[in-house]
């Protein structure tokens, strides 16, 4: 019951869907990766900046330097590595959903629907309604602007088409 393998099923641009079969926001991907790749070559310049001065500058402007250059570096990759990898993976046990801290892997059985909705700080991220009532944030599907809202909305109805073949194959 799994989407990997039918990529073709869905558009291309709606979501990123390899090999690997993740479900993610492309566009919000794609966002991180551009932010990453900046704050990273901005925190290499801060790194390198007191080594080109053209006078030896104080030791507390090259600490500083050299300390902010490598916090923006490490939040370059943060945002070029490990902020792209956030989605959900629809497996046969159930649905794995990959979020900045943790990865935690949801049954089948325990899920109810799929939705957009506010969950903390975020307006519209996708939700994974449990049948005991609790909620769990998709962190790797959000529609923070118009323009991203088809591409989230397409995401969770892939996943409610799936939740749905698999109560249909699997009846309580």
């Amino acid at each position: 019951m799994s989407l990997r393998g039918r990529a073709s099923l869905y558009a291309t641009g709606v979501m990123i869907m390899a090999e690997t079969g993740w479900l993610r926001s492309e566009a919000q991907a794609n966002t991180f990766r551009v932010a990453g790749a900046l704050f990273f070559v901005f925190g290499i310049f801060g790194i390198l900046l007191p080594i080109g001065a053209p006078s030896n500058p104080p030791a507390i402007a090259v600490v500083s330097f050299v300390a902010f250059g490598l916090l923006l570096a490490i939040f370059g990759l943060l945002g070029l590595v490990w902020l792209p990898r956030m989605g959900c993976l629809p497996t046969e046990a159930g649905v794995l959903i990959r979020g900045f801290r943790r990865t935690k892997l949801v049954d089948w059985d325990d899920i109810s629907q799929f939705s957009l909705g506010r969950a903390g700080w975020t307006p519209r991220v996708g939700l994974v309604h449990l049948r005991d009532g609790r909620v769990v944030r998709i962190t790797g599907i959000q529609a923070p602007n118009v323009g991203s809202r088809a591409n989230a909305e397409a995401l969770i109805a892939a996943l409610n088409l799936e939740l749905g073949k698999h109560v249909a194959n699997n009846p309580p």
